[in-house]
């Protein structure tokens, strides 16, 4: 059985937490490295988004 999404959401929150929390970095410098990630992670999430569209199209064009 795959696990649900919300306990994933829930695990990644509590695990980012910990890390965050026993890391001995100062909150500026992890609000820093938190940025950097996140931007990564939304181009990632934009290349993933644009991919799909794309596929998702030409899946339209051939059934047309």
């Amino acid at each position: 059985m795959n696990k649900p999404i919300s306990v994933a959401i829930d695990e990644l929150r509590e695990n980012l937490t910990n890390v965050i929390n026993t890391c001995g970095l100062h909150i500026s410098i992890v609000d820093t490295v938190v940025a950097q990630i996140y931007g990564e992670v939304h181009h990632k999430e934009r290349e993933i988004f644009e991919s799909e569209k794309a596929k998702y199209i030409e899946e339209i064009k051939k059934e047309s």
